[in-house]
């Protein structure tokens, strides 16, 4: 909306660029747009937006004009310039953050992709912590059950050499 309005020469403002320029409150022109009284839409912030030339044509009925702060009461064309120059270097420096933003929203999705890849690689280092500390426990089992046996083994080698050692002696002194 906003680029067709310009193209046909045509300035959006906000009701806030709109009270400044004419002297009324902002609030004035919220409303008059809901009561239908001037034709506005609503930009993706869900901020209303007005037409210079329909700004113009709603100014031209009133019969009474608001006061004006002192930056206003002069009603000459280099003022009305300078207004419009400085509504053009407010609405670059908007866009200029506004690219700052989707830079930073960029960065910042660049950021959550390195994060989620890194989780992912830690993720996967973990289960192959896991998988080998599983292993290595069956092992430990493993061995323990043959250090088991093993004892066992020793205990009967032990028996058997004892009553083997007992019976020599007793065939020795005899």
């Amino acid at each position: 909306m906003e680029v067709a309005a310009k193209e046909n020469g045509d300035r959006l403002l906000s009701t806030k660029q709109a009270g400044a320029a004419t002297g009324y409150h902002p609030t004035h022109f919220n409303a008059i747009i809901l009561d239908g009284k001037l034709p506005a839409t609503k930009d993706d912030r869900g901020r209303w937006q007005i037409k210079q030339s329909d700004l113009d044509k709603y100014l031209s009925t009133k019969s009474v004009k608001p006061r004006r702060s002192k930056d206003f009461t002069a009603k000459s064309a280099d003022s009305e310039k300078s207004l419009l120059t400085q509504l053009d270097e407010k609405e670059k420096i908007i866009q200029a953050l506004n690219a700052d933003i989707d830079a930073m929203a960029h960065e910042i999705d660049d950021l959550k992709a390195d994060n989620t890849e890194q989780l992912r690689s830690l993720r996967t280092s973990i289960a192959d912590g896991e998988a080998k500390l599983g292993r290595a426990k069956n092992r430990i089992e493993g061995l323990k059950e043959e250090n088991a046996e093993l004892r066992e083994e020793n205990r009967e080698h032990t028996q058997f050499l004892r009553t083997t050692l007992k019976e020599l002696l007793q065939y020795v002194t005899k």
